[in-house]
């Protein structure tokens, strides 16, 4: 394992890359990675748990307190071996220095980004390849979290079953090392998933754009007679269509949004899938509420006086969301349908 360690290093440093795949994705049948490590290590751990078990049991015996040494004794060991894997994997990828740089200022990702990394690999990069580069490193953590929780629950569950009481709490405690070293790990995940996010959403707020022509369909329908005297719902008519312009920054952000709570709740870390849920409420809430709501109100002032009622309002409303929808479009022209059909921005 020590030879295969070294390995790792060496081949993350000549990749050249500074992205995931050092840490296991693409990397290749003779490629010694952390991540590969990682996961021989938990299967040949656990693996050897339970052969150890089964023997002393069959040729030992099956006292509960002998048993639990065999899993305990064992698997300090791989806590030991595990936590020097995840250390090796922070310092490779510096994200202490890549945290510290974002938690001081989001707005420097990119430089963040740049540390360890080669001035030749980072000039002329766009914001998307730098978010497509954390991206990558993200997936690598997440992965990470996710075989040490599937660590922890296997030896828990076979500590439990070489108790007396099986139904009794496991007293089984984990090597400080390791702890310490998959809470810094997942420390610095939630830190850089926040970065992402927030990088990525005002990416979406950037480059927003009108999406011409989306075909809305609405179901209309109509009730019966009362239930209690003989009728039933009717049927609901066919769907109606219109045709809309709608912005691009709803869906591009809730886009984002889904990736980062999907790659939370895979980490099956708890405090990790709390604290990026937590972000993504505050950032729908401080930026993409925000931003909608002050576009509804510039319509309405748009809109001119309030005072005015029925289709006369109806009328300037309609106008004013026309207005910023081909704003929106960047230089699009849109047909003149010549019927005075309402064109209305749906966000």
């Amino acid at each position: 394992l020590e030879i295969d360690q070294t390995a790792a290093q060496h081949d993350s440093r000549a990749s050249g890359m500074d992205g995931g795949a050092d840490f296991g994705e693409d990397a290749g049948p003779e490629r010694k990675t952390f991540l590969s490590l990682l996961i021989y290590l938990i299967n040949q751990g656990a693996a050897m748990i339970q052969r150890t078990d089964a023997v002393v049991c069959r040729h030992i015996s099956d006292d509960p307190e002998l048993r639990q040494l065999v899993v305990t004794s064992l698997h300090d060991e791989c806590d030991a071996i595990i936590a020097r894997i995840l250390r090796l994997f922070i310092d490779k990828k510096r994200m202490s220095e890549r945290a510290r740089v974002v938690s001081a200022d989001l707005g420097r990702l990119a430089e963040a980004m740049a540390i360890g990394v080669s001035a030749v690999g980072t000039v002329g990069r766009s914001q998307s390849q730098v978010l497509e580069q954390l991206d990558m490193l993200l997936d690598s953590i997440a992965l990470a979290l996710q075989h040490t929780r599937t660590y922890d629950k296997f030896i828990i569950t076979r500590y439990q079953e070489a108790t007396a009481d099986p139904a009794a709490k496991p007293a089984i405690k984990f090597e400080p090392d390791y702890v310490g070293v998959v809470h810094e790990l997942a420390g610095h995940y939630a830190v850089l998933e926040e970065a992402y996010l927030s990088s990525a959403l005002a990416l979406a707020e950037r480059e927003e754009v009108a999406l011409d022509h989306i075909s809305i369909g609405a179901v209309h329908g109509s009730l019966g007679p009362a239930e209690g005297v003989g009728g039933s719902l009717a049927q609901p008519q066919q769907a109606a269509t219109k045709e809309v312009m709608m912005s691009s920054i709803a869906e591009d952000a809730f886009y984002v949004i889904d990736k980062c709570i999907d790659r939370a709740k895979a980490t099956d870390h708890v405090a990790s899938t709390c604290a990026v849920i937590n972000t993504v409420v505050k950032k729908l809430e401080d930026h993409l509420a925000a931003a909608l709501n002050k576009r509804v109100l510039a319509i309405r002032d748009d809109a001119g006086s309030l005072s005015a009622q029925g289709q006369e309002r109806f009328d300037k409303l309609r106008q004013a969301a026309i207005s910023q929808a081909q704003a929106l479009s960047k230089g699009k022209t849109t047909q003149d349908t010549g019927t005075g059909e309402a064109q209305a921005v749906a966000d």
